[in-house]
């Protein structure tokens, strides 16, 4: 939750009060806004290993993650309390008769308390994501995009020759030729072909594998 959501709502209770009678200010007191200062900026992240529901985890991983919870977890804990009660000390001194040095005081606090927050819950994340292989490590980017309030980005198209990249190469030639493709020249580390008209290059790594392919 960004708490410039949080400090306009807040503000706004405020100009109410302002707006009435001068003789009523010594009466009148704003209450908290529980919806708003129950909901901590950790909602809709992990807590625990079984939060991430990455099946393909070794025992190895699972210990990780898990010393890493518990590092984080307390911290976190004691962050987000912190940055509830700048909250709740905010919305108190939001009456007439406060200050502005004061307001902005109260501010200021709740900007650092959200701010060491949002650092820990991403140095967290981070720590994480360092244990994951690259196919496990999507579940951590949602989860940080979740947390900035960002989409995941769209799929980036893959044409053809780059859908060849990675393929084993022996095994993706074949079917270039049953596809049309002649093979006119080779060399350890790449294959010529062409088709009509066209021709591709395509370029094999010490694995076996297509690790480029140019088409002409």
């Amino acid at each position: 939750m960004s708490v410039w959501h949080v400090f306009s709502g807040l503000v706004v209770s405020a100009a109410t009060v302002g707006a009435i009678a001068p003789a009523a200010f010594s009466q009148i007191t704003v209450a908290p806004a529980p919806s708003v200062l129950a909901q901590a900026s950790t909602d809709g992240q992990p807590t625990d290993t079984s939060d991430l529901a990455i099946d393909s985890l070794t025992d190895d991983q699972v210990a990780q993650l898990e010393a890493i919870f518990d590092t984080y977890q307390p911290q976190i804990d004691a962050a987000t309390a912190r940055y509830l009660a700048s909250l709740e000390a905010i919305n108190a001194l939001l009456v007439p008769s406060t200050d502005e040095l004061a307001l902005t005081n109260a501010h200021n606090d709740v900007v650092a308390a959200d701010q060491a927050l949002n650092e820990l819950i991403f140095q967290r994340n981070l720590a994480l994501r360092s244990v994951l292989t690259l196919d496990q490590r999507q579940v951590i980017n949602d989860y940080v995009r979740a947390y900035l309030g960002r989409a995941a980005p769209p799929p980036v198209a893959v044409t053809f020759p780059d859908t060849l990249v990675g393929l084993d190469a022996d095994a993706a030639i074949a079917n270039l030729q049953a596809d049309g493709w002649g093979v006119a020249f080779t060399t350890p580390s790449q294959v010529g072909l062409n088709r009509g008209s066209e021709k591709l290059d395509v370029y094999i790594n010490r694995s076996g594998e297509i690790s480029g392919a140019q088409l002409f």
